[in-house]
């Protein structure tokens, strides 16, 4: 599958300082999907940043065989999003 992201998604990439590459890997292979109410999705896997668990959520829509990243953030909110 092709990973594309938005203009939007770039944005938030460099604003929020997260790895490029991190991204890609959770849009590409995440640990959970979790459907959204309209044709998105969203996409999260966890990781430890400075011996504390995060998370990071990765909005995406499918088209075809393409995946577009929309938006991404990361929180230490683990519990909020990450349920089971």
């Amino acid at each position: 599958m092709k990973i594309h992201l938005t203009p939007h998604a770039e944005e938030q990439i460099r604003f929020r300082k997260v790895s490029r590459e991190r991204v890609i890997e959770v849009a590409t292979n995440p640990e959970r999907l979790v459907p959204a109410l309209s044709d998105r999705s969203f996409v999260q896997s966890r990781y430890h940043e400075r011996g504390k668990e995060c998370l990071l959520r990765v909005v995406i829509e499918d088209i075809g065989d393409e995946r577009w990243v929309v938006t991404v953030y990361p929180t230490s909110k683990v519990g909020k999003y990450w349920r089971g």
